[in-house]
């Protein structure tokens, strides 16, 4: 208190302070000491905490693998959708995939076979078309030679008179 009569907060915030620190050194006497717990009371409580898990763990271990192997049985049953059920429909279902690929391969290799035979007979069509274009060629060139060559020949011209009663033949005479 200053000497209005008034209180400064911080000046009684340092003397609780002081008398904090005060309490502590003379050993836990005053009004910030906390009282330690009794250590016994805190091993008969983890006593009896233990006992309890144990007690606990030993009915897991009965009860655990009886629920382990029921749990197994269902998931492997084949009844209501179990494993075994859903193993028989995934390898039904492969089963059919495994046929629609054979049957899709088979169409594939039929529609190849079909196009190579086209093309063979594509093929065939136009090797006999070239033959016989190489045959009238041929034919043509023979004719062109032919003509070719008359063309160069001589020209002789006869001219053909026609008999008069009135002149008398070359052998008359």
């Amino acid at each position: 208190m200053d000497a209005n009569g008034t209180s400064d907060p911080l000046d009684d915030a340092q003397e609780s302070a002081r008398e904090r620190i005060r309490g502590l050194r003379e050993g836990g006497v005053g009004a910030a000491a906390t009282p330690e717990p009794d250590l016994r009371s805190v091993l008969s409580r983890a006593e009896q905490n233990v006992g309890a898990m144990h007690d606990a763990a030993r009915e897991l271990a009965a009860l655990l693998p009886t629920r382990v192997e029921a749990a197994v049985a269902r998931a492997l049953s084949a009844d209501e959708g179990g494993l075994g059920r859903r193993l028989d429909e995934v390898r039904g279902d492969l089963l059919q995939t495994s046929a629609a690929v054979e049957r899709i391969e088979r169409d594939l290799v039929a529609e190849r076979l079909g196009r190579v035979e086209d093309l063979e007979v594509l093929v065939d069509l136009l090797s006999a078309g070239l033959a016989a274009l190489r045959a009238q060629m041929s034919g043509l060139a023979v004719r062109v030679d032919a003509l070719a060559s008359q063309i160069e020949a001589p020209l002789q011209v006869t001219v053909a008179r026609a008999n008069s009663p009135q002149r008398p033949g070359p052998a008359a005479g």
